[in-house]
């Protein structure tokens, strides 16, 4: 399902039909191995370097896995999207949380990152 689910927004489908969801959520009881699978499916999607014309390079990303921060704030989870998701370092000093969103955001769509 995930690999469909990745298909489809490469291609810029969201919904391939009605009753398909956009977002997937994973639940099972605790010790089930539900961290590992998605550790493993991450590492299972290749990434690589695609060459723009004017020769720049970028790190191609199709599955980003993240922990999220304990306690949750919205400023470490675009932290750990760009430190842990995107092997991106932080910036110095204390960027604002809509300065770490938008970079988030600018990377994922640059990097190609559709889970």
């Amino acid at each position: 399902m995930l690999d469909k689910r990745r298909k489809f927004r490469v291609l810029g489908v969201e919904n391939e039909n009605d009753e398909s969801p956009l977002h997937l959520f994973i639940k099972g009881k605790s010790r089930v191995g539900k961290t590992q699978m998605m550790k493993k499916y991450a590492k299972s999607a290749t990434h690589y370097v695609h060459v723009e014309d004017d020769g720049t390079e970028v790190d191609i990303i199709p599955v980003a896995y993240i922990e999220l921060p304990s306690p949750f704030t919205l400023a470490g989870f675009y932290s750990q999207i760009l430190t842990m998701g995107l092997n991106v370092p932080l910036l110095h000093g204390t960027p604002k949380v809509y300065e770490l969103e938008n970079r988030v955001f600018h990377l994922l769509k640059r990097q190609k990152v559709p889970i």
